[in-house]
């Protein structure tokens, strides 16, 4: 009888350490996640540096995926924009409010268009064709040309 107790009580203790040994190690890859997302701040929106990389893949993505290709086109204003030093320090903002931020700056206007036309094209119930894709990658490609020499001025 006291060797099954003892068993018992075994069983339990090892099983509450394998419980307690599951839990803090998804508690310290959850922690670790947040950490190197606070590293990648510098990075700004994501791990791409370069507008123009998010752009390829854009073009890349065009033909098989138009959404993914209006979310890479989108990264890549974004990245330009935070290149240029026309990103406000939020993280949680919205298009939206990105879009009302850059009022003021000479030829945000374009900027704050195309944040807002993204909204209405990623987000619509409609499917998103290939040539509306293209065509507001072609406006967001000329835009972030534009971008580096009117902040020179």
């Amino acid at each position: 009888r006291s060797f099954a107790s003892g068993v018992r009580w075994l069983v339990l203790g090892l099983s509450g350490t394998l419980a307690g040994t599951v839990l803090w190690q998804a508690w310290r890859r959850r922690h670790a996640g947040r950490s190197t997302a606070a590293v990648n701040v510098q990075a700004g929106i994501s791990r791409r540096e370069a507008a123009v990389d998010h752009l390829l893949a854009a073009r890349a993505q065009l033909p098989a995926s138009p959404r993914a290709a209006l979310r890479e086109a989108l990264l890549g204003l974004l990245a330009a924009l935070g290149r240029a030093g026309w990103m406000p320090t939020g993280r949680g903002l919205t298009n939206r409010e990105l879009a009302e931020a850059l009022q003021g700056r000479p030829g945000a206007a374009e900027a704050g268009a195309l944040l807002r036309g993204f909204d209405r094209r990623y987000y619509s119930l409609d499917t998103v064709t290939p040539e509306d894709a293209a065509a507001y990658l072609e406006t967001v490609e000329a835009s972030c040309d534009r971008l580096p020499r009117e902040e020179r001025r």
